[in-house]
């Protein structure tokens, strides 16, 4: 059995460096040329930082909730069809409480998200608790 599961990890490895290798084989070079005033980035500064941030943790929390709502119906689902067979009932019941505990992780990211954002003294209010995927302002 261990040596079945090392040897899918070496399969699964050297896949990955095959795929890593090739990206850098034909990777091409990009040189500077011209005037980047106006580029972006060019007056990169904490609040775009925040800002960015703040999008990503939104889009990973939507995410992560999306996907739980559907495995809390999934379960629900589960455990209406089990139809008195207490092995399935029991398991459908054990997912469904591992589901709505990882709900209550991911929402709390966002008292994560705000008392850290407190501690370093940014104003709650930009980056809105709960996350606004929109609503950057600097």
């Amino acid at each position: 059995m261990k040596n079945i599961f090392f040897s899918k990890i070496n399969i699964i490895a050297s896949k990955l460096f095959f795929v890593l290798a090739t990206i850098m084989l034909f990777a091409q070079r990009a040189y500077a040329q011209g005037d980047f005033q106006d580029a972006p980035g060019a007056d990169l500064t904490v609040q775009h930082i925040i800002c960015a941030i703040t999008r990503f943790a939104c889009w990973l929390t939507n995410i992560a909730l999306l996907l739980t709502f559907g495995a809390i119906v999934l379960y629900g689902l589960q455990i209406m069809i089990s139809k008195g067979d207490p092995t399935q009932f029991s398991s459908a019941k054990k997912n469904l409480l591992w589901a709505i505990a990882g709900t209550f992780v991911i929402l709390g990211v966002y008292v994560i998200i705000a008392t850290v954002a407190n501690a370093v003294n940014v104003d709650v209010r930009t980056i809105s608790i709960p996350l606004d995927c929109g609503s950057c302002t600097y």
